[in-house]
């Protein structure tokens, strides 16, 4: 059996011989052929062994396979990739050896969450020092195609290189990695992405690849990325703006850059980020309330809790503006299609009075009749009726 890191499945090879010719020993037989059931395709590892030293003993190991399945999850975060193929040589011996060669993942899917919106994550176990990890040279290249990134903030497609070198304990990584396509979501509005890049160029070792794994910023890689909206229209101007987020820098310390420009020469660029904040939240750039940035911080965070609440089953999560008040109000919804009725139940209150809020309760007997049933308890309004509903085009 092999494994890789914290990834699971464990790989079984299939039984082979070691053939010994005094204390020279060659590997013969392990290799297996369409067993997915171990994980992988197709798997073989081959090479000799050298005992004349037990104390020290030398390998030359080679392991190639095929349509490997692997996944890794944690707390907030999670990995899954089903067609891995890799040929990687380790040759050399305990005190000193080297580890290269060839990884490509075909489609993974990678989620992960804002860690700032779970529970405190506690800090990851001490890397055990051990000699053999220390002296491990390495030369390996990932080669990354059409890599699914799913987050908060955004959903991007990716593909490009890495190549890891250093020690186990010392890795340096370069390379960069393209994003093919793909959105940020930023107040409720999409951005469409129109360039971006992620340069992986450490001249220096970064921490352990175990503590890399558990908090990728450690590479804090240089991120060159546009991206725009559709066109917005100002509600009470009429203007009509794209507005466009420019990241440029360091992961860890970079800071978004906003522009809204049109293409209608009459109307002015917006270029304070107050007002391009407004335009994006609320459609209107000159808004002016006194609570504005309270309520675009919460509307921000209907977005960011939107899938996480999609994990727990919920099938609608919004934080928008009360249209009577302006104040932040949630609405939370559940299609419930298994029942012999299919209903969507809904909730709907004020976010500073989560318990004076509507119960929705609606039934959908052809496209444009509906039935509707409504509580609310502060006010004792109950009822029920037929709405009749028709879009018009």
């Amino acid at each position: 059996e092999f494994a890789l890191l914290d990834l699971k499945p464990i790989y079984a090879l299939p039984d082979g011989q070691l053939l010994f010719n005094g204390r020279q020993v060659e590997l013969v037989g392990f290799s297996v052929e369409k067993e997915p059931k171990r994980g992988f395709r197709s798997a073989s590892l081959t090479g000799r062994l050298d005992l004349a030293r037990l104390d020290n003993p030398s390998f030359d190991l080679r392991l190639q396979a095929e349509r490997m399945t692997s996944y890794y999850e944690d707390v907030g975060q999670s990995f899954k990739a089903d067609d891995i193929d890799m040929d990687l040589s380790f040759a050399g011996s305990i005190s000193a050896s080297k580890l290269a060669g060839r990884v490509r993942l075909d489609q993974p899917k990678s989620e992960a969450s804002l860690r700032v919106l779970l529970l405190p994550v506690p800090p990851p176990p001490p890397a055990l020092r051990d000699e053999f990890f220390e002296n491990m040279a390495l030369a390996v290249e990932v080669d990354i195609r059409s890599l699914v990134l799913d987050s908060e903030l955004a959903e991007v497609k990716a593909s490009g290189a890495i190549e890891v070198e250093g020690t186990f304990y010392k890795p340096l990584f370069q390379g960069d990695i393209t994003i093919d396509e793909g959105q940020v979501f930023i107040l409720n509005r999409p951005f469409e992405i129109t360039h971006g890049r992620v340069v992986l160029n450490r001249l220096a070792p970064t921490k352990s690849i175990l503590d890399v794994m558990y908090d990728p910023f450690e590479l804090n890689p240089t991120l060159d990325l546009e991206a725009q909206t559709e066109e917005i229209a100002d509600t009470q101007t009429g203007g009509k703006y794209v507005v466009t987020l420019t990241l440029k820098g360091s992961a860890q310390k970079i800071a978004p850059d906003f522009t809204a420009a049109s293409e209608d020469p009459d109307v002015d660029p917006i270029e304070e980020l107050p007002r391009i904040v407004n335009l994006l939240a609320f459609g209107m750039a000159d808004l002016n309330v006194a609570d504005l940035d309270y309520t675009a911080a919460v509307t921000a965070a209907g977005q960011l809790l939107s899938k996480q609440v999609e994990k727990v089953g919920l099938n609608e999560f919004t934080i928008l503006p009360s249209p009577k008040s302006g104040d932040p109000t949630l609405r939370a919804g559940k299609y419930l299609g298994g029942l012999p009725l299919p209903l969507w139940v809904r909730y709907e209150a004020l976010l500073e009075k989560m318990a004076e809020g509507e119960v929705r309760v609606e039934h959908k007997i052809t496209p444009f009749l509906t039935i509707v049933g409504r509580a609310q308890s502060k006010y004792d309004h109950y009822g029920l009726g037929v709405g009749l509903k028709k879009e018009f085009r």
